[in-house]
């Protein structure tokens, strides 16, 4: 039982919301809707400044948002649809440790990582 909530409470800081998150306070109230209009913009000075002020810690932006995606048949009309849930990590600036932290090259099945700014990482489960 331990083992598993050690689990539970890394895969939740890891995947959720980071050791420390930092949110508007309109966001905050909303925050069960993830919603993505009230999420913060231009971070990179912030980033900037948490790094100097907290350089112990490791910053990264991330973006969390759910949807319905819709799957159309032939005609357009809707096959099937279900709830998604996205999270835009950075894969790529120079001190990123994202693969790291997620522990993504020993937990991908098939596929590979993404290479380039406009690939995906897609989970079916």
């Amino acid at each position: 039982m331990k083992g598993m909530m050690n689990n539970l409470l890394l895969d939740t800081a890891v995947i959720l919301t980071g050791h420390e998150k930092i949110i508007t306070r309109a966001y905050n109230e909303e925050s069960q809707l993830m919603p993505n209009d009230l999420a913060l913009l231009d971070v990179d000075q912030l980033i900037h400044d948490l790094n100097q002020d907290y350089p112990d810690f490791f910053w990264s932006p991330r973006i969390t948002f759910a949807g319905l995606l819709d799957v159309p048949d032939e005609n357009g009309e809707t096959k099937s649809q279900g709830p998604v849930i996205a999270f835009g990590i950075d894969f790529f600036s120079d001190k990123s440790r994202q693969v790291e932290i997620w522990e993504l090259e020993s937990s991908l099945v098939s596929g590979k990582l993404p290479e380039n700014r406009n690939d995906a990482l897609i989970s079916s489960k």
